[in-house]
């Protein structure tokens, strides 16, 4: 097999060969890309703002039930954590984080913004 080079810096230059051997490995990190620019494409798009959502019960914002090309399953976070009760006791830990850290800014925010924090 003869050596491909990607790259102009001759110093910098990695095997093409290398990057097809190891492409299969980061196979669920392209999956995971994939699906997050689907659902950028959709905000920036405004295609999200006729579709369903629930309101998480945490942190309060919307959750949209569908989006264009994802599936829904991976619109649900908690669905996707390797515990329910994990993905919770670590929703609420993040929540307190937020709050805390909110609390130095609280006297400047207006309210609206105090109130738009997780619960």
């Amino acid at each position: 097999m003869q050596d491909c080079y990607v790259g102009a810096d001759p110093a910098c230059r990695l095997p093409v060969r290398v990057i097809n051997e190891l492409w299969p490995v980061f196979r669920p990190l392209r999956q995971a890309m994939y699906h997050f620019l689907r659902i950028v494409h959709a905000v920036l798009g405004l295609k999200l703002s006729a579709v369903p959502g629930r309101r998480d019960p945490v942190f309060g914002f919307l959750v949209p039930e569908q989006c264009p090309g994802m599936p829904a399953e991976l619109l649900d976070p908690s669905r996707n954590w390797p515990g329910g009760a994990a993905y919770d006791e670590q929703a609420c830990r993040l929540a307190a984080m937020f709050r805390e850290n909110f609390e130095q800014f609280a006297g400047e925010a207006p309210a609206p913004v105090c109130d738009a924090g997780p619960a």
